[in-house]
């Protein structure tokens, strides 16, 4: 066992800053998170938790505690977290070194800056887009949404 403490993981994606690898991890009412993938590190699931059931009972009243590592970031509300990915291209200079991470519940997609392992700016993308989005995927620089739902769609993001 690599880490362990995490509810549902969704997303995985290694920082070209730092070498190091997050993921997120789909929470349950509340509670999605965004992690640091240390071998041997606890998250803590379902003894520590910022989500609350989906009948709104607690899952738990503890929020930290010791010997568990605590989140970078949570989302409560909670965004659905989905596929993520590290933006390293050119065409948008200011999402360079970011993480661009799906939102199946918020229908958007959230752009996260980390500086020495803390989330340092968070930005919500394409909600226009009014769906669900699956994944996030950057290849040669392009960055890919992929929508859920019957109708779902592969988007291609270009710069105006």
């Amino acid at each position: 066992i690599w880490a362990l403490g995490y509810r549902n993981p969704q997303g995985l994606a290694r920082s070209k800053d730092d070498g190091l690898v997050y993921t997120v991890d789909h929470g349950p009412r509340g509670g999605d998170e965004l992690n640091l993938l240390r071998g041997g590190d606890n998250h803590g699931w379902p003894l520590v938790s910022a989500g609350v059931e989906e009948s709104g009972a607690m899952v738990t009243p503890f929020r930290t505690m010791a010997g568990m590592e605590d989140p970078l970031w949570t989302w409560t509300p909670a965004i659905g977290p989905s596929g993520m990915a590290f933006y390293d291209g050119t065409a948008f200079a200011a999402w360079r070194g970011s993480f661009l991470v799906g939102g199946l519940v918020s229908r958007d997609v959230r752009r996260l800056r980390i500086v020495r392992q803390a989330v340092v700016q968070e930005e919500a993308l394409f909600a226009e887009l009014g769906k669900p989005i699956r994944d996030v995927r950057v290849f040669d620089g392009d960055i890919y949404l992929l929508t859920d739902g019957e109708q779902g769609t592969l988007v291609r993001v270009l710069p105006r």
